[in-house]
């Protein structure tokens, strides 16, 4: 489940690269494939969340069978293709908004690219994974930068999103302790096209 910009792009080609190189390998020792169902949530978390109920409704072999039983007491041979997993999605919003549909059906998730702290709570997100760091550790590298730089007043633009809000606010707990002071804070809108002149035309630049 991927939002196709140019990023994610790259990490659809690397898994589907992937797949092509161990396939044969799984082919010939225990003899079956596995494939990938590519969707694209358009980066919308309520789009990425009505694919998610639609492809995830071919999966409900995932639930524990015996849950369930014919009237004669046999429980029932379900045949449908079984999800194994889903990689992604790169928002941190979708992924929240997935993973809440997806412990339901027992379905583990690995995401890529979202790193909102909230995700790192195991108790809501059993099933769900990254191989991308949390904010909280992006903020704390942040810190040690500043503060090998002896700075003590920092600006910072950040993107009107919830990876920018978030790093914005964590900075902004963090000041409190370190000692440094947030002298400005500019919120620039999503997809912002950054470089110095339209910063300066929008921000008037940072003395």
């Amino acid at each position: 489940m991927l939002g196709l910009t140019n990023k994610n792009e790259k990490a659809l080609e690397t898994m589907l690269f992937t797949i092509d190189q161990i396939n044969p390998i799984l082919s010939s020792t225990v003899g079956f494939t596995i494939g990938a169902h590519i969707l694209d949530d358009c980066d919308k978390d309520t789009y990425g969340l009505e694919q998610a109920v639609a492809f995830v409704k071919g999966s409900i072999s995932n639930i524990d069978d015996t849950d369930y039983k014919c009237l004669d007491g046999t429980v029932p041979d379900v045949r449908n293709k079984v999800i194994s997993g889903v990689v992604g999605a790169s928002s941190s919003v979708t992924s929240i908004q997935v993973a809440n549909l997806l412990r339901l059906f027992r379905i583990p998730q690995v995401s890529f690219f979202s790193s909102s702290p909230e995700l790192s709570n195991k108790q809501r997100f059993e099933y769900f994974t990254r191989t991308i760091p949390s904010d909280h550790h992006q903020v704390m590298a942040i810190v040690q930068m500043i503060r090998f730089l002896k700075w003590t007043y920092i600006s910072i633009l950040y993107e009107e999103s919830t990876y920018g809000i978030k790093i914005h606010q964590l900075l902004a707990k963090v000041k409190i302790v370190e000692g440094f002071s947030l002298t400005r804070a500019v919120e620039m809108e999503k997809n912002f096209l950054f470089n110095s002149a339209s910063v300066k035309r929008n921000v008037g630049g940072f003395e």
